[in-house]
C-alpha cells in the first residue's frame, strides 16, 4: 500500500469511528470535499478533536513517533493552503508525511 492508500485508509476509519458515536441523522460520509475546519465546516470542534485524534494514533502507529496534527498554527492558517479544511487536503497531507 502506498502512502495515498494508506492515507485514505485511515481517514476513512477515522470518519467511520467518529459515525458511530454520531447519532445517524449527525453522521457525516466520507468523500474528499468534506468540510473540517472554515467555512461549509461539516462537523463541530469536539466531533474534529475525536476524528483527528484517530488520525494521529494511527500515524503514531505506524510512523513511531508522535504526530500532532491540529496545534494552535492549524488555527491561525485557516486559508486554502490548511491541510485541516477538508478530507481532501488532509489526505494528500497525511500521503506526504507516510512518503508519497
Amino acid at each position: 500500500m502506498n502512502g495515498l492508500e494508506m492515507a485514505e485508509d485511515i481517514l476513512r476509519r477515522a470518519v467511520s469511528d467518529l459515525n458511530t458515536q454520531l447519532k445517524e441523522k449527525d453522521q457525516v460520509k466520507y468523500c474528499d470535499e468534506l468540510q473540517l475546519m472554515g467555512t461549509g465546516c461539516s462537523i463541530d470542534s469536539m466531533d474534529r478533536v475525536v476524528l483527528i485524534e484517530f488520525i494521529e494514533t494511527e500515524l503514531e502507529d505506524i510512523m513511531g513517533k508522535e504526530i500532532v496534527l491540529m496545534d494552535d498554527e492549524c488555527f491561525k492558517n485557516n486559508d486554502e493552503t490548511n491541510p485541516l479544511n477538508s478530507i481532501g487536503k488532509l489526505k494528500i497531507y497525511i500521503a506526504d508525511m507516510l512518503g508519497g
